[in-house]
């Protein structure tokens, strides 16, 4: 017989000693054990679903055995909601030497390379920060978070250890992690063509309210926000898990005299383990507190709630115990990239036929500019789902924390049972789709001096689906120098055009690691989020056939 549970709200959100644990007690549901539960069947399903690829993808399996760590922590944080910020990666997208991994930023970009062959072997990141939790300076090591059981900072000591920020008024907030599996590409004259594999979590935040954050941390009991009357407008949150296959297609389209135009697209088939979203459109409510025969109780007073959720996992919803005996993907969906990049080189291209595509040498540039749509295309639930629709809610929770439950299924309906009256009626059927973090993006770069470079990029958020990830904007400029061998670049951002940060990467042939935040490795600031990636590749340039040195070219001589 399985145990009942109570919920216990008045416990924070976060309560880290020595040990990970992973608390969320939001109108005080206590769900971590089934977010354990999620973590060690997502871990497996993924290892069996990959394993049972055959031929080509099987060599999948044999790079991204090795990951688990990715994999751990992308789960981790798609389940704590507090994150912002999305990665550019910048030391292994902007670069000549970039290849295939530069494809996601801009896809006309490998028209533009330096590489005749790129093979990437393994790559990935990870990017976290936000603009309320943090961990203060004094009380920050990162070496605490790489042990075998990572040593947290305690939140039990107001103005110590970990603690959330006053200075918002909603929290946002966007998580990436990608762990990119095999890709290749290969210049054939004017064309390019390449495919790429990924695996990848995204959650986000959007405008969520303030004093519901800091309920969830320091509990339902919190003194100061007893009383206080919540209204907030439209919020919403979003989270999607998959694995991706794509292609990759570049061209010249035009070229007259050194004004250069190419245009380039990516096509991707997304195949998703789980997602799920929460999104409002308006929320009023009061939290008190009572007394009921001596004994305090606290009540959630809803003066309006109009909202929507659903999600789907490999879970079994009627049971804490064990998963979905089906090891499949829940989702699939399409998506797609565009780009295009004019480019003004330094001297005329030569029209000569080479005998091999490889032996056609790179045509140096003075500067070039770029636009591109990035993440076109959303995934659809269709398997093991839940919707709920929270219509013109009013009414008094009393005693949120008299809740007991066996199962995930048995809190959704006694939710639905508190606030409508009935435990089913909030369910409605069909399926559902959550958008991926559709951008414009903005490139350019100059070669002010031979192997110095200084380049500017631009994201902007677009919004083409009603339920969708939002991307946060960004800003960058970074100065790289650049050779086959070595390079080195110090990028400097604004994470949504307003808060600055500086970055540095280094690659050393074909293996390149950097991030775009360096205060996040040596604590000189409050730690509000780390980010860090990582590229091994193998490339040939181009004018290289085999071990021959690269071709000349007598029509950039100069006489």
């Amino acid at each position: 017989m399985l145990e009942k549970f109570k919920f216990d709200a008045r416990q924070p959100l976060f309560n880290v000693q020595t040990d990970i644990q992973v608390k969320s007690n939001i109108l005080g549901i206590d769900f971590s054990y089934f977010f354990h539960l999620f973590i060690r069947h997502f871990f497996l399903t993924f290892l069996l679903k990959i394993l049972t690829f055959r031929g080509t993808f099987s060599a999948l399996f044999r790079i991204f055995k090795f990951s688990s760590f990715f994999y751990l922590m992308l789960m981790y944080w798609m389940f704590l909601p507090f994150q912002a910020m999305a990665q550019l990666k910048t030391g292994i997208s902007i670069s000549n030497y970039a290849g295939i991994n530069s494809v996601s930023l801009n896809p006309s970009s490998t028209s533009n390379s330096k590489l005749f062959a790129d093979v990437n072997l393994f790559s990935g990141g990870v990017f976290f920060d936000n603009n309320f939790l943090f961990i203060h300076k004094e009380d920050y090591k990162l070496l605490n978070f790489l042990k075998k059981k990572p040593s947290l900072p305690s939140a039990e000591i107001k103005g110590e250890g970990l603690d959330y920020s006053t200075e918002w008024k909603s929290v946002d907030g966007f998580v990436q992690a990608d762990v990119f599996g095999p890709g290749f590409s290969m210049s054939m004259g004017k064309h390019t063509f390449g495919i790429f594999s990924k695996v990848s979590t995204i959650t986000s935040i959007d405008d969520l309210p303030y004093e519901t954050a800091v309920l969830a941390f320091e509990g339902i009991d919190y003194d100061t926000l007893l009383g206080t009357n919540v209204v907030h407008s439209e919020f919403a949150t979003a989270a999607v898990s998959w694995w991706e296959v794509g292609g990759h297609y570049s061209q010249i389209l035009s070229e007259k005299g050194r004004n250069v135009i190419s245009f380039g697209a990516n096509i991707r088939k997304l195949y998703a383990w789980a997602g799920g979203y929460a999104q409002g459109n308006s929320i009023n409510y009061t939290l008190d507190s009572d007394s009921l025969q001596s004994e305090l109780i606290y009540n959630l007073d809803i003066e309006s709630l109009d909202a929507a959720a659903a999600f789907s996992a490999p879970l079994n919803y009627d049971s804490i115990y064990y998963p979905t005996g089906v090891n499949d993907f829940k989702g699939s969906g399409w998506a797609g990239d565009i780009g295009i990049t004019f480019r003004k080189n330094r001297f005329v291209s030569d029209n000569f036929r080479y005998r091999r595509p490889c032996e056609k040498p790179y045509d140096d540039y003075l500067y070039k500019i770029g636009l591109s749509i990035m993440d076109i295309g959303n995934v659809i639930f269709k398997k093991n789902i839940q919707l709920h629709e929270y219509e013109n809610i009013n009414t008094e929770w009393l005693d949120i924390e008299s809740l007991e439950y066996e199962n995930l299924n048995q809190v959704i309906s006694q939710i639905s049972y508190e606030l409508t009256g009935d435990s089913a009626s909030t369910r409605s059927s069909g399926s559902f789709a959550i958008g991926l973090p559709a951008a414009l993006g903005f490139q350019s770069d100059i070669q002010y001096f031979p192997k110095w470079y200084l380049s500017a990029l631009a994201v902007i958020p677009l919004r083409l689906n009603d339920i969708q990830i939002k991307r946060p904007s960004q800003a960058l400029i970074s100065l790289r120098y650049e050779t086959p061998t070595l390079e080195f670049g110090i990028p400097v951002s604004l994470y949504n055009f307003q808060a600055p940060r500086i970055g540095l990467y280094a690659r050393f042939n074909y293996f390149t690691i950097g991030t775009d935040k360096l205060g996040g490795f040596f604590g000189l600031n409050d730690f509000y989020g780390l980010d860090f990636y990582f590229a091994i590749k193998y490339h040939i340039l181009k004018g290289v056939c085999g071990l021959k040195k690269p071709a000349g070219n007598c029509n950039h001589l100069s006489f």
